[in-house]
């Protein structure tokens, strides 16, 4: 599931379109085909994340360039649901936008609060941002 803010619009496909080239687009959509299947998530590909970020973790996957991509999420309320929170780039402690985490926790609240929602995850194959330029 997808990250849909207070003001109707989709998060994660508005972070893979503007932020992901193409085969990133490509290598999300399979990783998160793979995870779909498995019944355990965990090391490389999934990460439970503690502390304030307790009740979170991240999808782990590299962009086509070598970047680590992390996609912070959290099991939904129905069995077998995850809900996709925010996309983002990371290196050491660095998350690219900086502020994915604390974005992440308000985005969880939203969700608590009933102003933010959520909607099935649609495959992005990329194709017609990429013709735009976007």
């Amino acid at each position: 599931m997808d990250y849909v803010s207070p003001a109707g619009i989709n998060q994660i496909k508005k972070w893979s379109k503007k932020s992901l080239t193409v085969q990133s687009r490509s290598d999300f959509e399979t990783m998160l085909a793979i995870l779909a299947k498995q019944k355990q998530w965990g090391n490389p590909d999934f990460k439970i994340l503690s502390g304030k970020n307790s009740g979170m973790g991240e999808i782990r996957f590299k962009s086509a360039q070598g970047t680590p991509i992390r996609v912070v999420g959290m099991k939904g309320e129905t069995g077998g649901q995850y809900i996709l929170l925010i996309g983002c780039s990371h290196k050491g402690k660095v998350y690219d936008p900086p502020d994915a985490l604390d974005t992440a926790i308000q985005r969880k609240k939203t969700l608590a609060t009933r102003t933010g929602s959520i909607c099935e995850h649609e495959e992005d194959d990329g194709e017609a941002e990429e013709e735009q330029g976007a």
